[in-house]
């Protein structure tokens, strides 16, 4: 569970990095054309197969608490770095604009076997900018 939780921290790490160096202009390398990378959506999928397992289980309830609280306070902090003057309220938002259009996608594309039709990149592209621009210029 560690491996998976830092797997992903370290990626959006870099990713956050990558957007703040670029004065905004970059978006996360995470959404692209091909939505959401293999590697990641793998990570996300087991995380969810687990979190399955934790509605039958208190102690592995506790353990995905604790994993997903610490990507969450992880987002958020290095929001808060890399963004001192931003409102608290816009990057939760972010982060929960971002989780829900993530996870869709990722159990779009896992359960029901679908993959996500090319036509719905640009308007994934045009929310994700929307969403960058809003935390940018607030």
């Amino acid at each position: 569970m560690f491996n998976i939780t830092q797997r992903l921290k370290e990626r959006l790490n870099d990713d956050l990095e990558k957007i703040a160096k670029s004065g905004g202009q970059a978006r996360l390398p995470l959404f692209s054309a091909g939505l959401v990378p293999r590697e990641v959506e793998n990570d996300i999928v087991l995380l969810m197969e687990i979190s399955s397992e934790s509605m039958r289980n208190p102690r592995i309830m506790q353990i995905m608490t604790n994993a997903w609280q610490n990507l969450k306070d992880n987002f958020i902090a290095k929001e808060q770095a890399l963004h001192p003057e931003k409102d608290s309220n816009i990057i939760h938002t972010r982060l929960y604009v971002l989780s829900l259009i993530i996870d869709g996608i990722i159990i779009r594309r896992s359960m029901k076997q679908r993959e996500i039709a090319p036509s719905f990149v640009p308007f994934f592209d045009g929310i994700i900018n929307d969403v960058n621009n809003t935390v940018i210029k607030q």
